[in-house]
């Protein structure tokens, strides 16, 4: 079994990926400022979530959506500022995140370790600490021990040393 899904699995291909992006993002710009037209736009464009989030939102059609927004009170046993995916409501003014109520308390411990993993990471990117990234890597429920998780930082500044700030070296 496992060598059926070795075969059946892809390689994340960053650089044919980076292209792909670089490409969509041309093309959105060019939506965006008149280049390519509405009719066009909608002849080519798949349904995807974000297409349905903008034609929401633009026709003010009152759908709603599962995204990523902050809290704002929706569970009122987390932080206002925690970034979560949650049920909103979608128009011009942005995301109103549905009332839910507390979050059950061990379902709520593991959020917490999920919002203190995002945190350090953003800390570590911003100041540029090894120990706060490594931190936040160990905060990871995926990870399991200090020595991969040392392995996995030196292998990612190795790979990526072009494209990282220089105070990371």
């Amino acid at each position: 079994d496992f060598l059926k899904i070795k075969r059946s699995s892809n390689l994340f291909d960053a650089d044919v990926r980076a292209e792909r992006m670089k490409k969509a993002w041309a093309k959105t710009r060019e939506y965006a400022c008149g280049e390519r037209t509405v009719t066009e736009f909608l002849e080519n464009v798949k349904n995807d979530h974000a297409t349905d989030i903008i034609e929401s939102m633009w026709g003010d059609r009152g759908k709603r959506f599962y995204v990523n927004t902050l809290n704002n009170g929706a569970i009122s046993n987390l932080p206002d500022d925690a970034y979560l995916e949650l049920k909103c409501d979608l128009d011009m003014q942005g995301p109103r995140p549905h009332p839910i109520g507390p979050m059950p308390s061990g379902l709520r411990g593991m959020q917490y370790q999920v919002l203190d993993t995002h945190e350090l990471t953003a800390e570590a990117a911003v100041t540029g600490s090894r120990s706060i990234l490594r931190r936040a890597l160990l905060c990871d429920p995926i990870c399991n021990n200090i020595e991969d998780v040392d392995a996995c930082i030196e292998d990612l500044f190795n790979a990526e040393k072009e494209a990282l700030p220089d105070y990371w070296f």
